[in-house]
């Protein structure tokens, strides 16, 4: 299964998330308000300007404008305009199809550490997909995205200390845990079966180091 998304469920994704956040607030915001903070800079307002483009909300949908504020966003450093922007010229199906500027705009979005690109950029590296395959930049960034608190990354990178040899097995451990401690059951089965394979001498160095990694990396 893919972790990295299509292009149109991106969008989809957050036009619902807005629309949860403007429900929550009880506010309305109109069109024009948004557009006059585009205008004068603003980052997220370029961003929903974007995806009220994109979707036609409340107005005519037009592709070319949404891309036009899209990149503003991106180029502005919003990460999460970067990593959709990446999806879109992947995907080829709002503009034209260039897996290079895609793969170079969800890079940014990762470097400047949104997870969603990240966990995709470890998938893209781990699968030889748009890029060349790359364990080494996979485990990267997945690392990078189990740090962020991402579960799914945790997870994977757990497996990799627990399944290649010659890993260290007590750092496998702490990652099942940092999993679990977030309510994963897998995770937390995987943990108590790496540590019935410790020596009695080495689990209570395995529990502390577990107990480091869950404080700083658990999802909150």
């Amino acid at each position: 299964m893919y972790l990295y998304l299509t292009a149109t469920v991106i969008c989809f994704i957050l036009m619902c998330a807005l629309a949860v956040y403007l429900w929550k607030k009880r506010k309305v915001i109109t069109y024009y308000a948004i557009k006059r903070e585009a205008e004068k800079g603003s980052v997220g307002a370029q961003t929903v300007l974007a995806f009220m483009y994109y979707s036609g909300s409340g107005f005519t949908r037009d592709t070319e404008k949404a891309l036009y504020w899209l990149e503003k966003a991106a180029g502005n450093g919003s990460p999460e305009a970067q990593f959709i922007l990446g999806g879109l010229y992947i995907d080829g199906s709002a503009v034209a199809k260039d897996t290079d500027k895609g793969v170079m705009w969800i890079s940014k979005a990762a470097e400047g550490g949104y997870v969603a690109a990240q966990t995709s950029l470890a998938n893209m590296y781990a699968e030889g997909r748009f890029v060349n395959k790359d364990v080494n930049m996979s485990v990267k960034w997945f690392l990078a995205a189990a740090a962020a608190g991402d579960v799914t990354a945790q997870k994977t990178v757990a497996g990799v200390y627990n399944f290649t040899a010659g890993m260290d097995k007590k750092i496998a451990y702490a990652w099942y845990m940092t999993a679990a401690a977030s309510g994963d059951v897998y995770a937390g089965e995987m943990a108590g079966r790496l540590l019935d394979e410790f020596a009695p001498d080495e689990r209570g160095s395995a529990e502390l180091l577990a107990s480091e990694y869950a404080e700083k990396y658990r999802r909150t």
